[in-house]
């Protein structure tokens, strides 16, 4: 089961639906996951063994993701930072 910005799929094979709107995880903690979302209007529930949240850092999984166990790797790179996006004049020929 997995949750992307753009749609839902399940091992049951369901089909891959696009457009979800809405989506969010529910239970990430308990034995019983669950993932929300609405799709052409009409509510539906995912009921997962388990979720695997691939979706990114602003991503619906990791709000789900319990401040108490959520572990953050990496780094933001910040203004002037050799990995920030440089602003540089166009060249003019």
């Amino acid at each position: 089961m997995s949750v992307g910005a753009r749609g839902v799929f399940n091992r049951s094979y369901e089909p891959l639906l696009f457009e979800v709107e809405d989506a969010a995880v529910h239970g990430i903690d308990t034995d019983y996951p669950s993932i929300s979302f609405r799709h052409e209007g009409t509510a539906q529930t995912l009921h997962c063994d388990v979720i695997a949240g691939c979706d990114g850092f602003h991503g619906v999984c990791r709000e789900a993701i319990p401040e108490s166990v959520l572990r953050v790797y990496g780094s933001i790179p910040s203004p002037g930072s050799a990995s920030w996006p440089a602003r540089r004049r166009p060249r003019t020929s």
